[in-house]
């Protein structure tokens, strides 16, 4: 009925967090990178942890990130409260003790909310656990809920806003940084393939909830029988709708974000004023300005690359057209055509 994976480098791991120098994967540094793009030294983090191996990963990555960015780190487990099924109950009762051992073994704060009443729907609990999260960033200014949604998650609630029929701008449905709802997810960039690998890699234990695995709830259809199908029909299918629907999405032009003129390129002083998306979204409306049709998220994510590197003189080919970046623009011409 529950999962258990071997928690065996658990004393290596927390050794690992104490030294002042700490060697990190490559899934750490991803989630450090955008941790760093929205919190700093000042943020109390209260990572929301079910006890499932999402949130159970994303609990371990925060931990052992936390000497380097410095911020407050709290564990939260929220309890759906009671039921009338004795399987969810007594699997609801093992993750509260498992979450709060998470914490304490590690010296970390903890707090579990249990809903005094019966929560029949996912849409009773999700209402619960928002309503939970708006009152803790509301008594503190300093604070962001860390939630572990990740890149299939993204993808599965796409799929399913399509199919319930949404336009391009209901795609937008998750960020890394929600600055409205004081809300984070910083492994939006981590496949599941990403999560498996890290808790097998760092022997992380956690609990299976097994409502998961019920076909009923259409997402889980999603997740279980759909997204598998459609993989084994065409490999590689389910990362290229991803892409496309990221590139739908950044392709968007919102009426509340104004990207400046661009009719000399991408001014580099209002794109480092974005957030992630729309910094993909503007350098997307850039290209489609210009007449390049041809491109995906990849090109979109390394133009993001080059100008993360920090240089202020830079060219390259890209797409069939020749980049420049100088006197804090980026600006492409064809490759015929650029003097």
């Amino acid at each position: 009925m529950y999962r258990f994976q071997g928690c065996e480098k658990s004393v290596r791991f927390i050794s690992g967090v104490c030294r002042s120098k700490m060697s990190m994967n490559s899934i750490e540094h991803k989630v450090l990178k955008v941790l760093r793009e929205g919190i700093d030294s000042s943020t109390a983090v209260i990572c929301s942890c079910s006890g499932g191996m999402d949130s159970v990963v994303l609990a371990a990555l925060l931990h052992k990130l936390q000497p380097v960015i410095g911020y407050r780190l709290t564990i939260l487990h929220i309890h759906h409260g009671p039921t009338g099924d004795s399987n969810q109950l007594d699997y609801r009762t093992k993750a509260a003790a498992f979450v709060e051992d998470f914490a304490k073994q590690r010296g970390l704060g903890f707090q579990c909310q249990k809903s005094a009443e019966v929560l029949s729907t996912e849409a009773d609990q999700r209402d619960f656990r928002q309503g939970i999260y708006r009152r803790m960033v509301t008594e503190s200014s300093r604070a962001w809920v860390a939630l572990g949604h990740h890149a299939r998650d993204l993808l599965e609630t796409r799929v399913h806003r399509l199919i319930r029929g949404v336009g391009p701008q209901g795609l937008d449905s998750m960020q890394s940084f929600d600055d409205e709802a004081r809300l984070m997810r910083p492994m939006l960039g981590l496949s599941y393939d990403d999560i498996v690998t890290y808790s097998t890699e760092e022997s992380i234990q956690w609990v299976a909830d097994p409502s998961n695995l019920q076909l009923d709830p259409f997402r889980n259809w999603l997740r279980h029988e759909w997204l598998p199908a459609l993989e084994a029909r065409s490999a590689g299918a389910t990362a290229t709708l991803a892409r496309s629907l990221q590139s739908i999405v950044d392709t968007v032009s919102t009426s509340d974000v104004d990207f400046g003129d661009m009719d000399e390129g991408v001014s580099l002083p209002r794109y480092w004023q974005l957030g992630p998306s729309d910094q993909r979204r503007m350098i997307a409306m850039y290209m489609w300005q210009i007449g390049i049709k041809n491109y995906g998220l990849s090109h979109i994510e390394e133009l993001r690359k080059r100008l993360d590197t920090g240089q202020k003189e830079l060219t390259f080919s890209l797409l069939g057209y020749q980049w420049r970046l100088y006197s804090n623009r980026l600006s492409a011409r064809s490759s015929r055509t650029f003097d």
